[in-house]
Formats: structure tokens, sequence, C-alpha cells
């Protein structure tokens, strides 16, 4: 049986204007000391996030 081990992870979050409280979530970290493991994805649709705020540089947030 494979040995079990244990992930943090940490959502990576956008918030365009704190004042109105609104945010997307637009990615993770994932971690694994155990297995040496580190990773992260950024969701590439973010069209939610253009939506609460056209003046957002997408291209910025997805480096």
């Amino acid at each position: 049986m494979p040995e079990s081990s244990s992930f943090e992870y940490a959502v990576i979050r956008v918030v365009p204007y704190v004042e109105r409280q609104e945010f997307v979530n637009v990615g993770i970290i994932l971690f694994c000391r155990t297995r040496n493991y580190l990773d992260t994805m950024i969701e590439s649709e973010l069209s939610r996030l253009k939506s609460l705020s056209p003046d957002s540089n997408i291209e910025m947030i997805k480096e």
C-alpha cells in the first residue's frame, strides 16, 4: 500500500476593489513536504474577474 502524505494548499485570490468585498479565486498553491512537492495552478479562463473589474491586467495575473 502506498505511503500516505499530507498536502497543504493556499488559494490564490484576486481582490480588485477591497471596498466592494468582491473577489475571484484564480488558482492554488499545493505543497507536500514529505514528497518534496510544490506546484501552482492558475485558472486560464478569468472572465469572471474581467466582469468584476474590466480594467484588470489579466496577463499580469497569469504570470
